[in-house]
């Protein structure tokens, strides 16, 4: 049975996936979309912040380790005091800055954390363009306590490269911007845990890369209650460097909405004429005015812009110094803002491990590894064993993993094209208004059908492994769904440009397949009284991940061909998505699937399925989860659906 093409001749097959790729460097449009309510805001930005903690790996909040912060040093300056720390935000991970504070003893003062951006020297930079110690000495005589803490791989936090990344990382949903991200919020831990810091008054800001990392840390944690983030809301530029950008992150969101999230809490928009946020003042800062607004919130943002380059000068420190100064303090005067004239000690005296980190500080592998096991006991503790823990899987374990396959709504499909020859009709698919092309063939017996089985492959709708799958079923007196899943049969093509950080902005392709295959239940849904799903061959793991998300009232039978859900390595070659090991995988797709009817194939001797199997008891449907050792050929695709 000849399925293909299913686009009419003369036509092309045109998928917005492979026409509309951004990158970092991407001028995205910096409206924020029209919300009609607070209340719609508020849900957009809860599901956000959800997003962002899972893309770094921060979601379900690892259990945190005890700071025991320590001092390596002490110098006294002209009013003030810095002190070398360092903390532990993973066991054995050390975080490590300068602590700047007023040298008078005093009430309870403001904390501010200051992540510095990707001068040279980090921290230690003291240029007249970049200069991090000058911000905190000021903001010190001002009367505030400052954490200034290095990037990973700068100055004393050497114990992973500031181009620390890799592919079994990312499956755990370990990266560098997720450890940054980690390192901020331990900071705060650190300010708030200090008996001079008055906990209610937590501010931050930084510059550049340390931009970024503001209006994230204020994004996922409100204790941050003010902020200025310097050089770095943009629409024309996302960030350059792996410490701004981790897969998934910006999907149908860029910075100007992440930098949004901090509303109603003020927030200063500092910007430079010579570089990407030149246009900020007449296009970021209005469209985030426009959230601030629906809080009646307007006076709590502002802007301020700078005419030079990409820069933390002393123009851009003085705004900053005056809307802390406003704010944390309720001071109003401008020229008790001046940046003032100082003498620092040297830039040695100010490393925390001068010689290096101790010796029993973990290495970049046992810092992996550490990470990893400790997500792995949470993963552990979210296995149902009755309704209550079932129903929190659902919720935390079906929150991750959504956010880790992160599938457009696909509540309703559009029809691309549509062609019809005798049983066969020839279709191509989009979830509504996506412009993706998702070409598929429904075959239906000569009397009808009231069942459709969507029916994936791993070479597409017209490839051998799926005819006689077909034939068999139509003859049975079932209609096939056949789907040409992303990048394969009728989809494939060779021509998708990949920009920088490419991931960051677009789904991985095991994303789009799963994606493509909960596009194809949905309009059966609306062909079919009653679905199944089916995949075949190297298409039963994506079939397998796109189950918890598509709405399948009939049998699922999937092949894993041999794969070990645990097995890392098998992931990344045949399912590659970022963060999956960390959601759980392919467990936690079972786990996620039940009380619906599962069968697995190909499941090896060595796989434990008893996480699967418990979520089924605790649903009351033991019986609906199946394993079988046996491959899902044509005739094993019939039994599992017809029985």
């Amino acid at each position: 049975m000849q399925l293909s093409p299913a686009m009419p001749p003369g036509d092309a097959l045109v998928d917005s996936r492979y026409t509309r790729v951004p990158d970092t460097n991407t001028v995205f449009d910096p409206s924020i979309p029209t919300y009609a309510s607070l209340e719609e805001w508020e849900h957009r930005k809860a599901e956000l912040r959800l997003h962002i903690l899972t893309a770094t790996g921060l979601f379900p909040t690892p259990d945190k380790c005890d700071l025991s912060p320590r001092t390596t040093g002490v110098h006294e300056g002209e009013g003030y005091v810095v002190e070398n720390v360092h903390f532990e935000s993973y066991p054995g991970f050390y975080c490590t800055g300068n602590l700047y504070r007023p040298a008078q003893d005093g009430a309870t003062r403001p904390g501010i954390a200051c992540p510095h951006g990707h001068a040279a020297h980090g921290r230690l930079e003291d240029t007249e363009i970049f200069s991090v110690p000058a911000r905190c000495v000021s903001l010190a005589l001002q009367g505030n306590v400052v954490f200034s803490y290095d990037m990973i791989g700068y100055n004393d936090s050497t114990q992973l490269p500031h181009d620390f990344s890799g592919e079994r990382e990312y499956l755990w949903g370990i990266s560098l911007l997720g450890l940054q991200l980690w390192n901020s919020i331990r900071v705060l831990d650190y300010l708030t845990s200090r008996d001079d810091v008055d906990e209610t008054r937590i501010a931050c800001t930084g510059a550049s890369g340390g931009g970024t990392q503001t209006f994230l840390l204020a994004a996922v944690d409100d204790r941050v209650k003010v902020s200025v983030p310097a050089v770095m809301v943009s629409a024309h530029m996302q960030g350059g460097c792996l410490c701004e950008n981790v897969p998934h992150l910006r999907l149908e969101t860029n910075n100007v909405e992440i930098a949004a999230m901090a509303a109603p809490r003020p927030q200063l928009l500092v910007s430079a004429t010579g570089d990407w946020t030149k246009d900020t003042p007449d296009v970021e800062y209005p469209a985030i005015r426009e959230i601030y607004a629906l809080y009646g919130a307007e006076g709590h943002l502002s802007e301020h812009q700078v005419d030079a380059g990409h820069n933390t000068n002393l123009e851009s420190r003085e705004a900053m110094y005056s809307w802390m100064a406003k704010w944390l303090h309720g001071e109003l005067d401008v020229a008790n803002t001046r940046e003032p004239a100082y003498e620092l000690v040297g830039p040695d005296a100010r490393r925390v491990f001068p010689d290096g980190p101790p010796a029993a500080a973990p290495n970049r592998d046992a810092v992996v590894q550490e990470i990893v096991e400790r997500g792995q006991a949470q993963l552990e503790s979210l296995v149902p064993v009755d309704a209550e823990s079932l129903e929190r899987a659902r919720t935390v374990l079906g929150g991750l993993y959504t956010h880790t396959l992160n599938p457009l709504d696909a509540s309703t499909v559009d029809v691309v094209a549509r062609t019809v020859d005798g049983q066969v009709e020839r279709l191509v698919l989009s979830p509504t208004g996506a412009g993706h092309a998702v070409p598929a063939a429904l075959v239906s017996p000569a009397n009808g059908c009231t069942e459709l089985v969507v029916l994936a492959t791993a070479d597409g709708k017209d490839s051998p492994e799926a005819s006689p799958a077909i034939d068999g079923l139509v003859n049975a007196g079932y209609g096939v769904l056949a789907v040409d899943v992303f990048g394969v049969g009728e989809a494939a093509r060779e021509d998708r440009a990949e920009g920088r950080h490419f991931l960051t902005f677009n789904r991985a392709e095991a994303a789009a397949k799963a994606q493509d295959i909960q596009t194809a239940v949905t309009y059966a849904g609306e062909r079919a009284e009653r679905v199944h799903l089916v995949g075949v061959g190297a298409a039963g793991l994506w079939t397998l991940l796109a189950r918890p998300g598509a709405n399948i009232d009939g049998q699922t039978a999937a092949d894993l061909q041999g794969i070990d859900p645990t097995d890392d390595d098998a992931l990344i070659e045949r399912a590659y998505v970022p963060g999956l090991a960390r959601a759980g995988g392919v467990l936690s797709a079972g786990i996620l699937s039940a009380p619906g009817s599962l069968a697995l194939y190909s499941v090896p001797s060595s796989a434990d399925m008893s996480p699967i199997a418990s979520a089924y008891a605790a649903a009351g449907s033991t019986h609906a989860f199946a394993t079988s050792r046996a491959s899902l050929d044509a005739p094993a695709v019939v039994r599992a659906i017809v029985g």
